[in-house]
């Protein structure tokens, strides 16, 4: 048993381990409430590190900074603690304690344990006792056998503080800065006594607190008695918080709409700025921290008395519009804004295009509508901007079926944008109409920065600087998509002097094959460049093109290839104006050649850790793997299922032959990823 401390407890090392005291010393932490950041499944929760048992453990999911917690229920003396480390352990971490669960004091910042157990000296009087892993020393997480803490009889516990303000920065609140929820009726999905009741939460006491029953879905709500203009949300938890919850408002607590989703939440005080109205305001539990349900010291919401919103009207007609690239003279931007059925906008034949107009001053944007021609999206986004580079998107249709669609959105900026993601013909994109409906908001209500303040959700978003707005007056007769137009494109000099993005971006470079099988070749390369921002990658196959990609995606896999045979890859980038790059160069990829296989067939893969939306993939996640295999092209296809999310390869007895194999992966609720051709090790 090693002992680690930190300089200024060196002369803790003089007393025994356990400290000096009289009596064997009892485990304090042993059955304690406990809570963590994650744990890997439900048999690695986080109260199996401190059951006493060494053959149950806690285990976190696959990241840094993860963390547990343990409260002693009461103040003690604490002589020591003593952490013994499953294989996955932390190369660095801190051994941290608190009186109050919310100021923390580190004892020691460990940076280079190497497991097993890890023992500390110390003089330290705390009622909480957290271990806070700062870098992992293997590719799983962090994972305790036994938290173990050691001490004296608890001494008497502090007296509790006084009301902390509800909130020092200014700009969290509204109005006069008043507690709305104070004393204001309660109602909630349940409570775990008569002495943990909601009303406790909006009492302005902070020795009282509702508590829900053990279990998820549990709630809470307030009725603030009117309906307001709400700034901000002050959450003061107990340690059996919500580590994911929503914060949900509605007029007549009937009809709830979710305004702020809360995912990492580490309790103590969250507080959580707002922008909406209503006047009931309920906080709904999504995951909960630890084993309880979830419980509020109090909860305080801000605001001010609403204000009524002027009649949306149509706002877009006549405005300055610019677009990504046009088919012809005869199709410009401007067209899909002058207010008539007959003349169009049209892109160049591709899956990606926008098109955008410029409002003049910040708008609240309530509505859309587009009136599409023959050549429409099957996909796209409405999007909106404060100063045209930074963009939001507001509404993503993944269905598109043409036709006319009226759109109901809640978006802000001057700028409103139309992102074409994948056409539904083999044209490209084309608006007859597309109309703008909200109405002007004040300057103050724009950020100061000229951004709106948000993040985009990473599809279709690019920074865009304008594009070329065609203003020719050549009529066209008739249009090579099929369809028709007169060609008109409205009177009058365009408002605005536009930028015309000429610059091509840099070929893609390091094409190489990452994956090569008998039937499939997977590719891969480096970002290119642009002065502006790359939009997507055509990939060429013997010279004919076979895929676009949206940026930045740089890898694709080739299926459907004929085993032995000799291909030649080349890619291409494009931007948001339609310059394309040079080609990269030429990789010449020959597929295997087929193998008869047979007894002791070995397939290798690799741990997936992204889902298909792009957002991350944990290893709890993962439910195991599907692997189906048939003898050529028209054999039965059969599958072997492997249910273990640490697998990451799997034997096969076969018959001698020639085989085709594929895998997929699927999560704990039986969602399942494409099957991807596999195969065998040589």
């Amino acid at each position: 048993m090693k002992y680690i401390a930190s300089a200024v407890l060196a002369a803790a090392l003089l007393a025994p381990a356990y400290g000096a005291v009289a009596a064997a010393p009892s485990n304090l932490a042993l059955d304690k409430p406990v809570s963590a950041s994650s744990s890997q499944n439900r048999n690695r929760d986080a109260e199996f590190a401190v059951d006493g048992n060494v053959g149950t453990r806690w285990s976190s999911d696959f990241s840094d900074g993860n963390w547990i917690i343990v409260d002693l229920e009461s103040v003690y003396d604490i002589s020591s603690v003593i952490l013994q480390w499953e294989t996955a352990y932390p190369e660095q971490y801190n051994l941290e304690v608190s009186l109050d669960g919310s100021n923390w004091e580190t004892v020691s910042a460990v940076t280079s344990s190497n497991g097993g157990v890890d023992s500390f000296a110390m003089t330290r009087s705390a009622r909480y006792v957290r271990v806070e892993s700062v870098k992992r020393a293997t590719k799983w997480g962090v994972s305790l056998w036994e938290l173990e803490v050691y001490g004296v009889e608890p001494e008497p516990e502090p007296e509790p503080e006084t009301e902390p303000e509800s909130t020092t920065d200014s700009e969290t609140t509204s109005g006069d800065g008043a507690n709305l929820a104070l004393n204001q009726t309660m109602f909630a999905s349940s409570s775990e006594n008569s002495s943990r009741l909601p009303e406790e939460a909006v009492d302005g006491d902070m020795n009282s607190r509702w508590a829900s029953e053990y279990g998820e879905d549990q709630w809470i709500a307030v009725d603030l008695g009117a309906t307001y203009d709400l700034s901000s949300l002050v959450l003061r938890w107990e340690v059996a918080h919500a580590e994911a919850y929503d914060i949900q408002v509605s007029t007549d607590a009937n009809d709830w709409q979710t305004v702020q989703s809360v995912t990492n939440s580490d309790g103590g005080e969250d507080v959580v700025e707002l922008s909406a109205t209503g006047r009931y305001v309920r906080i709904q539990s999504v995951q909960r921290a630890t084993r309880w349900g979830i419980s509020l010291w109090e909860l305080e919401v801000y605001g001010a008395e609403p204000y009524v919103a002027p009649e949306p009207q149509l706002v877009s007609e006549g405005r300055p519009a610019t677009a990504s690239s046009t088919e012809r003279d005869a199709y410009a931007p401007e067209n899909a804004f002058d207010g008539s059925g007959s003349t169009r906008w049209a892109s160049v034949y591709g899956d990606t295009a926008w098109l955008q107009v410029d409002l003049g001053e910040a708008h609240q944007v309530t509505g859309v509508n587009l009136d599409w021609e023959t050549a429409y999206s099957s996909e796209y986004q409405i999007q909106t901007s404060y100063d045209g580079q930074s963009w939001t998107t507001v509404e993503h249709i993944v269905d598109g079926n043409g036709g006319t669609d009226e759109l109901v959105v809640d978006g802000h900026g001057r700028y409103v944008r139309m992102m074409g993601l994948a056409r539904a013909t083999s044209w490209g994109h084309s608006l007859w109409e597309m109309q703008v409906f909200g109405y002007p908001t004040d300057s103050a209500d724009s950020p100061s920065d000229g951004t709106d303040g948000s993040t985009d959700d990473g599809t279709g978003s690019e920074t865009d600087t304008g594009s070329d707005t065609d203003t020719g007056s050549d009529t066209d007769t008739g249009s090579d998509d099929g369809s028709t137009g007169d060609g008109s494109t409205g009177e009058g000099e365009p408002t605005e002097e536009e930028t015309v993005d000429t610059t091509a971006p840099t070929a893609p470079g390091s094409l190489n094959d990452t994956a090569v099988g008998t039937s499939y070749v997977t590719l891969s390369w480096a970002e290119s460049s642009d002065n502006e921002a790359v939009m997507s990658y055509e990939v060429y196959r013997d010279g004919a093109r076979i895929t676009e990609l949206l940026a930045p995606e740089t890898s694709y896999t080739d299926t459907g290839l004929s085993s032995g045979t000799t291909y030649q890859y080349s890619v291409r980038a494009g931007d948001a104006a339609g310059n394309w790059s040079e080609n990269s160069t030429t990789l010449v990829v020959t597929t295997n050649s087929e193998q008869v296989v047979g007894d002791g067939v070995v397939l290798e893969w690799t741990t997936p850790d992204q889902r298909e939306n792009g957002s991350y993939l944990e290893l709890n996640e993962i439910g195991g793997y599907e692997i189906r295999y048939q003898q050529g092209a028209g054999g039965e296809s059969q599958s072997v299922v492997v249910n273990d999310a640490y697998a990451t390869s799997h034997e096969l007895n076969l018959e001698d032959g020639i085989y085709e194999f594929s895998i997929a992966v699927f999560d704990v609720n039986g969602l399942y990823s494409q099957f991807v051709p596999i195969d065998p090790v040589p």
